[in-house]
């Protein structure tokens, strides 16, 4: 059994978020929770030029929105959006090992 079929998502993604101390762009994000997904490839328009991957991009942001609202990630603009694992993050992922 991999990975995917054993966690459950919220498991999943502060395992993900945990790889990356230095934050991950939900970009990114989308790329390491949902490797198989077909919308990484599928090209979209929402009115500001075509994209491939926009689904992507966007299901991660509002993933990662998600767990920032529940306290176990939070977020920083810099030069680009970035997220990171909290400290409640932290101890959720420790106390669900």
């Amino acid at each position: 059994m991999g990975m995917s079929e054993k966690m459950s998502p919220i498991k999943k993604a502060l395992n993900i978020l945990i790889n990356y101390p230095d934050g991950i762009r939900p970009r990114d994000f989308a790329k390491e929770m949902w490797p198989d997904s077909l919308m990484h490839q599928r090209v979209s328009n929402q009115g500001h030029g075509a994209h491939r991957g926009k689904a992507a991009w966007l299901c991660g942001g509002s993933y990662l929105r998600k767990l920032e609202n529940k306290g176990l990630v939070y977020s920083h603009y810099d030069c680009c959006l970035l997220y990171f694992l909290s400290k409640k993050g932290k101890a959720f992922f420790e106390a669900n090992q």
